[in-house]
């Protein structure tokens, strides 16, 4: 189980002959290494590890294995870990999805969805850690150095061909050791270390060369603004003179011995988690920024300030014994025997100790901003028991000291811990999601946010195509269901919505609103013949589904001749031109032999109904159902399927009419699926409310049988249902499928069935975290409110999301903007709304 967090030794005292060191001076940069005049460090980036949703056990395992392997790493080396907040930007999505799209206004859905990201705004967290490689050495060259450089194969920048490739090398290695921790490190692509440097710096950036090294006259515009230094704050000004930003450093003087964990201790992890209230009322966040230089002291230094510690605190104990009648105080006690117990540690586990130096560094638009904000984060920490102060006096050396290639400067304000207390601080933890291409459809929430994606080319990729979506009614799950359509429509796929509920009108009119082909196709008498399979299968396969369909219709007096008689009738008018179920039906009405006629004379009384006329009445105008691409609504509401025990004969006629229009569709979604001719068309079948598909054995060989050959066929399959436990009986979905969105259930069994399909324990912490989500995406606060409660609003459904590369996420399903919202929504409209209008209805061209 989980550790306490400890600060084994205590705080650091001591000279700081680093105050007085010279500012850096850049030489070169490139991808993983910042050269200056004296020094050279190795930069990488950090992954994010899925801490959030990680239980007690798991969270245990991975802490121990950072202490152990990073701490082996980088032991004895002085290190600097640099927390940085930018935002995701509607540009970089943008860029991200070029290529992806190709039908309809795609251009302007994905403005859309780029401004939405924009408004937004979700922070995007950038962890880098620098190693040094070397220090107090001399990379500037003398006057005749320079006038040999051709021979000697010394640089315009100063730095030698032999001790770049040195760097190189050791970078390498690094690279190599650090990238296979949890930490996922890779060498920082020098964009991004020019963009530190700048950023942290002079607030400016200057655009890379393409041969992937800054140096010479590109540093010297780097840094080509300057920092003000004042006793509590830093004025940043940027090239033009202006001021670009204030700053203030704050160091963090006292941390409690012990903390808890999960809870205080991650104080790294949860940087981003402070807000206040500004004078309008709103609630904003205040992203305070780290800057941490430590050092994971060797097995030598550890036992000597182990030992120290002892000896100091034998000497209090001898010296209380003297003044205060022979008792010594508990805590001297208590300190002698920890640190003799540290001894132990070190000499038998191996106990690793660090040194670290923490600074905070807080920014502001305008002084007020900056002091408001400062004084949150010291309110914020104060109240886990973390002391942070404004660093009065030392704001130059504070500064200087978090930039990149510059050194420890402030050394008094820090501290030594374990290996544990340090890394406790969870700095790599977080949320994340591994697929980072495809469409936008939300927001990662948790400890760190990011932009929630899904790339629907599952099968391209190898993958299964089944993706899950599981919940209580009301919680997103539809809306969720539409927006992915939506997507496949864009990109020029085949999207069929199988809507059993008959609420799903507003994605027509989204797709319809942005020049996707689409259709809304209801059940219902004005559509006479518009499901025949006639027309919606290759002649050659029709006859044999047409004969199965009237089979199925027969009722138990007409049972032992309707096979023969309805497949002789088909293949019959196959043979003519323009052949329809409708055609079948005539030619057995009016047969010679009398109980052909009998039969034909039922399916004729059929025909009449409601559901009857679109199956086998004489068609008038287009088919309902296409192999085009585009998007697709099948409406099917009032269908009355019997149980899957009630016996055959005991079928009542409206049951077989349900029957066989679920076989219709069932056969016209198995030949798009798995036709040779649509092989290369994305496809993509979307059901609601699955457990009406799955209540016929029909249906439920369907899904099956799709979701099996889905990779094959090219076919993806969107399943919404709220009884997963019905889902997790069925191998051949449940181990089929890629991805699976997680909303609120609220039984236990149900619980613990989604746990299963989203790759966690099932135990009262999952359930208790899966009953908290919600609330519905009905809620609504922004439909009259401001452009924040709007933007707010749009944030869908709350859930939990396993994408492709099975990582696991909190996330909102989030629409691009509010009239879309208004569309896809499937709550119950009022009276007159766009819902309830009778529009044109049926195939588009």
């Amino acid at each position: 189980m989980f550790k306490k967090t400890i600060n084994r030794v205590g705080g650091v005292l001591g000279l700081n002959p680093g105050r007085e060191a010279p500012e850096p001076v850049y030489r070169v940069l490139s991808d993983g290494l910042a050269i200056t005049a004296t020094k050279a460090e190795a930069w990488f980036t950090l992954g994010t590890s899925n801490t959030d949703l990680m239980s007690d056990e798991e969270l245990d395992r991975e802490l121990d294995l950072v202490v152990k392997n990073v701490g082996t790493v980088v032991k004895d080396t002085w290190c600097h870990l640099k927390i940085m907040w930018t935002v995701h930007t509607g540009a970089d999505y943008t860029a991200s999805m070029q290529g992806y799209y190709s039908v309809g206004e795609w251009q302007r859905w994905l403005a859309m969805r780029a401004e939405h990201i924009d408004m937004m705004a979700p922070p995007k967290r950038i962890l880098l850690l620098g190693v040094t490689l070397t220090d107090e050495v001399a990379h500037d060259t003398t006057a005749f150095e320079q006038l040999a450089a051709p021979v000697t194969g010394v640089e315009q920048h100063r730095v030698s061909r032999g001790d770049y490739a040195v760097y190189s090398g050791r970078l390498g290695k690094l690279a190599r050791q650090l990238g296979a921790t949890r930490l996922s490190a890779r060498p920082a692509p020098v964009e991004t270390i020019a963009w530190a440097i700048s950023r942290e710096g002079y607030g400016y950036q200057t655009p890379v060369p393409e041969s992937g090294i800054v140096a010479g006259a590109n540093l010297k515009e780097l840094t080509a603004g300057r920092v003000v230094p004042y006793p509590d704050h830093l004025a940043v000004y940027d090239r033009s003179g202006e001021i670009a930003s204030y700053r203030q450093i704050m160091p963090i003087p006292g941390i409690p011995q012990e903390l808890e964990v999960p809870g205080d201790g991650n104080w790294l992890h949860t940087l981003g988690e402070a807000t206040r209230i500004t004078d309008d009322g709103d609630e904003v966040p205040v992203l305070a920024e780290a800057s941490v230089r430590f050092k994971v002291l060797s097995r030598t230094e550890s036992l000597k300030l182990a030992e120290d510690a002892r000896t100091q605190a034998k000497e209090q104990r001898i010296s209380a014994a003297k003044h205060s009648a022979g008792e010594p105080s508990i805590e001297i006690l208590e300190s002698e025997e920890i640190a003799e117990g540290l001894k132990k540690e070190i000499t038998r586990d191996g106990t690793l100790f660090v040194r670290y130096h923490p600074r905070l560094i807080v920014n502001g638009t305008s002084l007020e901003e900056l002091r408001a904000n400062a004084d949150t984060i010291t309110s914020y920490y104060s109240d886990r028991g973390i002391t942070v102060v404004p660093g009065t006096d030392e704001q130059r050396e504070l500064w200087l000291e978090s930039l990149p290639g510059d050194q420890l400067r402030v050394e008094d304000l820090g501290h030594i811990s374990d290996g544990y207390g340090f890394f406790n601080s969870l700095f790599w933890g977080g949320s994340t999601l591994g697929v980072n291409t495809g469409p936008c459809i939300g927001q990662i929430t948790g400890h760190t946010s990011g932009l929630a994606r899904i790339d629907l080319s599952f099968a391209k990729r190898g993958l299964p195509t089944t993706v899950g979506i599981f919940g209580n009614s009301g919680q997103g799950k539809t809306t969720l269901m539409e927006l992915l359509a939506l997507e496949t429509g864009f990109a020029g796929g085949w999207a069929l919505l199988w809507d059993w509920k008959g609420d799903t009108k507003g994605l027509v009119d989204v797709a319809r609103e942005f020049g996707i082909p689409s259709a809304l196709m209801r059940f219902g008498p004005e559509h006479a013949g518009a499901v025949d399979l006639f027309r919606a299968l290759p002649l050659e396969s029709a006859p044999l589904s047409v004969a199965r369909q009237l089979h199925l219709l027969a009722s138990a007096v007409h049972k032992r001749i309707a096979e023969d008689a309805a497949l002789a009738a088909a293949n019959e008018v196959a043979k003519s031109p323009e052949p329809s179920t409708w055609k079948v039906i005539q030619l057995l009405a009016n047969h010679t032999d009398p109980e052909y006629r009998a039969f034909g004379a039922a399916l004729v009384e059929m025909s009449e109904t409601g559901m009857g006329r679109v199956l086998l009445a004489e068609p008038v105008g287009e088919s309902l159902l296409t192999d085009k691409p585009g998007i697709w609504v099948l409406q099917m509401p009032g269908m009355n399927q019997p149980k899957r025990d009630t016996p055959e004969e005991h079928w009542d006629l409206d049951q077989r009419l349900s029957l066989a229009a679920l076989r219709a569709v069932t056969t016209y979604g198995m030949h798009v699926s798995s036709s040779q001719k649509l092989r290369s068309l994305a496809k993509m079948i979307a059901i609601p409310e699955l457990h009406f598909v799955l209540a016929s054995r029909d249906g439920a060989s369907f899904i099956e049988t799709t979701a099996r050959t889905g990779r094959a066929f090219g076919t993806g399959l969107l399943l919404d249902s709220q009884d997963i436990t019905g889902v997790e009986e069925i191998p051949g979905i449940s181990e089929q499928l890629v991805s699976v969105f997680g909303f609120k259930l609220t039984t236990e069994h149900q619980q613990d069935s989604l746990a299963t399909f989203l790759g966690m324990d099932a135990n009262d912490w999952t359930r208790d975290i899966i009953g908290s989500l919600g609330p519905a995406i009905n809620d609504d606060p922004g439909r009259n409110g401001t452009a924040t409660d709007k933007a707010t609003a749009t944030l869908k459904g709350d859930c939990f999301y396993r994408d492709a590369a099975s990582e696991l996420a909190h996330i909102k399903v989030d629409l691009p903007s509010q009239w879309v919202q208004e569309r896809l929504d499937t709550a119950p409209k009022e009276e007159g709304s766009d819902e309830d209008e009778n529009t044109d209805e049926g195939a588009a061209a």
